[in-house]
C-alpha cells in the first residue's frame, strides 16, 4: 500500500503593528507585496535562514506548481553528540542536523498546507508556531507581525453544542485586521476596534458557572465561520457524559493525504487549495 503523508491546514495573516504611523495605500502595499517578494527572494537565493531563541531554522524552494503555489522544505537546527576515535580515548564531537518537513503556500489564498511528521516537530502546532516567529523575524523591521490559524470545519461546532449536557464558557480569538474584506459581519465590528484601539487581535468570553450559558446559531454563526476559515479559534468548555471537557477548535482542524512530493500530482495539491474553504 502506498504511503501516505498527512497535512493540516491554515491561513495566514499580515497583521500591521502600527497602522497609524502610515497611510491606509502604504499598509496595502507593503502586505500586498510581502509574500510575492519574500518569495521571489526565495528563489533567487534557494534559500532563507533565521536564527530564533538560540536555533536556526532554513526555508528552502523546493519547486512551484504556478504563479501562485509553492512548495517548500522548512527545517530546524538539531545538536547531538557522537563519539569518534581519538588518539589515546574515545573523544565526543557535536554533530548538526537539519531534519525537515514539507509546507506548501498558495500566495493568492494566503492558506497553506503542513506536514505532519513528528520526528522533526512534535505537532504540526509547534510546526505552525515556529513558522508564525520565523517570517515574523523577517516582517518585524517593516513594522509587520505574521500570524497563523487552522482551517476548521465550521459544522464541528455546532455539533459539540448539540452534544453538550451543559455549557459553561465559550473564549473566541479573532484576528484583526482580516483577510475576508466584508465577508462576514464580524470584520465590520473588527475594523471599529481596531480603529479604537491598534489591536491585532480579539478575544471576548462568555461564560455561566453553572452550565446553562445559551449559544444561539443566529448569533454565532458569522464568528464561527471566521473563525473556521483561519481567521481565529475558539475555545469552549462543556459537559458531556457527566464529564468536563475543554474543547478547543484545533482537534477540528482540515486534514488532506498527499503521497511523496516528489511524485505527487500537481493537479491533487491544486484540487485540495481549491476546496479548502469548503465544508466536506
Amino acid at each position: 500500500m502506498e504511503k501516505k503523508y498527512e497535512y493540516y491546514a491554515y491561513r495566514y495573516f499580515v497583521i500591521d503593528i502600527d497602522p497609524r504611523q502610515r497611510s491606509l495605500l502604504g499598509i496595502l502595499a507593503i502586505k500586498n507585496n510581502f509574500f510575492p517578494n519574500i518569495f521571489i527572494k526565495l528563489i533567487d537565493n534557494k534559500k532563507i535562514e533565521i536564527v530564533s531563541r538560540g536555533r536556526k531554522y532554513l526555508l528552502y524552494y523546493t519547486k512551484d506548481i504556478n504563479k501562485s503555489i509553492f512548495i517548500t522544505k522548512f527545517a530546524k537546527e538539531t545538536h547531538h553528540l557522537k563519539f569518534i576515535e581519538g588518539k589515546e580515548d574515545i573523544e565526543t564531537a557535536e554533530d548538526k542536523n537539519f531534519p525537515f518537513i514539507y509546507i506548501i503556500f498558495n500566495l493568492t489564498t494566503q492558506t497553506l498546507l503542513i506536514q505532519k511528521k513528528t520526528t522533526v516537530f512534535s505537532t504540526p502546532f509547534s510546526a505552525k508556531n515556529i513558522l508564525e516567529d520565523f517570517f515574523s523575524n523577517l516582517l518585524r523591521d517593516n513594522d509587520l507581525t505574521f500570524k497563523v490559524d487552522e482551517i476548521t470545519y465550521k459544522e464541528k461546532f455546532w455539533e459539540i453544542i448539540r452534544s453538550a449536557e451543559k455549557i459553561y464558557s465559550l473564549q473566541l480569538n479573532l484576528k484583526s485586521p482580516n483577510f475576508f474584506r466584508g465577508r462576514y459581519k464580524a470584520n465590520e465590528l473588527l475594523e471599529e476596534l481596531r480603529k479604537l484601539y491598534n489591536n491585532t487581535e480579539v478575544d471576548f468570553q462568555v461564560k455561566n458557572d453553572e452550565g446553562k450559558l445559551k449559544l444561539l446559531r443566529e448569533n454565532l454563526e458569522d464568528f464561527i465561520h471566521y473563525i473556521a476559515e483561519g481567521g481565529g479559534k475558539y475555545i469552549i468548555n462543556i459537559m458531556q457524559n457527566g464529564i468536563i471537557h475543554r474543547i478547543l477548535s484545533k482537534i477540528n482542524i482540515k486534514k488532506y493525504f498527499l503521497k511523496d512530493l516528489k511524485e505527487e500530482e500537481s493537479e491533487k495539491i491544486i484540487s485540495i487549495f481549491n476546496k479548502i474553504d469548503e465544508d466536506e
